[in-house]
This record gives C-alpha cells, sequence and structure tokens, in this order.
C-alpha cells in the first residue's frame, strides 16, 4: 500500500450502481467526463475510464442503440490554445503573399516557420478563413431584425 500524498483530494470508492450512473450519463445523456466526475466526487480519469469500459468490465455497457453521438468540439484557428497567430494576422499574411511578398519575409515577420506561411497560403490551414468557405451562422441581430 502507498501512502497518499499530501493535500491530494480524495475520491469516493465507485460502486456498481455509481458505474450504472456514470455510463448512463456518458452514453445516454451525454454529459461530460468533467461534470460527471465534479457531481459524483470521482477522479476525472477514473469517470473516463468506467465510461468506456476499461475499468469495471463486470458492469454490463450502455445498450449501443439507446448512446447519444458523441462530437469533439474542434478549435479552429485563434480559438486552439497552441495557435501562434490571430484571424487578422492570417488574412494580413494571405492579402502580403498575393501582393508578392515571400514566403520567408512573412514568415520572419510574424515570427513562424516559413513552411507554415506555405500551409496558410495555400489554403491547407486555416480554411474557415478563406474566401467562400461556409462561415459560422451568427445569430440574428434583435435590434436590426425588428
Amino acid at each position: 500500500m502507498t501512502a497518499r500524498r499530501t493535500g491530494a483530494p480524495r475520491y469516493r470508492r465507485a460502486t456498481e450502481a455509481i458505474v450504472l450512473d456514470v455510463r448512463r450519463r456518458y452514453w445516454r445523456e451525454g454529459e461530460a467526463v468533467t461534470s460527471i466526475a465534479q457531481a459524483l466526487g470521482l477522479g476525472e480519469t477514473g469517470v473516463r475510464r468506467m465510461a468506456v469500459g476499461v475499468t469495471w468490465g463486470n458492469v454490463p455497457q450502455v445498450d449501443v442503440a439507446s448512446r447519444v453521438p458523441r462530437r469533439r468540439r474542434v478549435l479552429r484557428g485563434a480559438d486552439h490554445p497552441n495557435a501562434k497567430l490571430s484571424a487578422d494576422s492570417v488574412l494580413y499574411l494571405r492579402a502580403r503573399h498575393r501582393a508578392g511578398d515571400d514566403l520567408g519575409v512573412l514568415a520572419h515577420e510574424l515570427r513562424v516557420s516559413t513552411w507554415c506561411v506555405g500551409l496558410i497560403v495555400r489554403g491547407e490551414r486555416w480554411q474557415h478563413l478563406l474566401p467562400g468557405a461556409e462561415a459560422e451562422p451568427q445569430p440574428a441581430d434583435p435590434v436590426r431584425a425588428a
């Protein structure tokens, strides 16, 4: 038995009823692992492993037909936490390239690699900012609609 770290959170023990509740909330209701873990006082990793069946294999899984299809939220462009450029700088970069500026000069100016600039100007990255790309639906302005 290993000693518990000082200050480490103490989680409650999972029971078969808790595992069934986790699987129901995750698969049928589509609830996020984080919110399930917080609500039940369990660790996120444990909840994730229970939900997909890595642990507690003896407890039956949720019926496949009743599962809510899960969609991952794709972070695009400046919304991604590792983004080095903003949407404005990408549009600026594309405009300067159309005007004839060299990729290396643009890369140096924006402090990214030439390879990255090449992907952007060819439209292989930041596709959602290309002209003609489907724009995200914007909510209607109630003031202008009236």
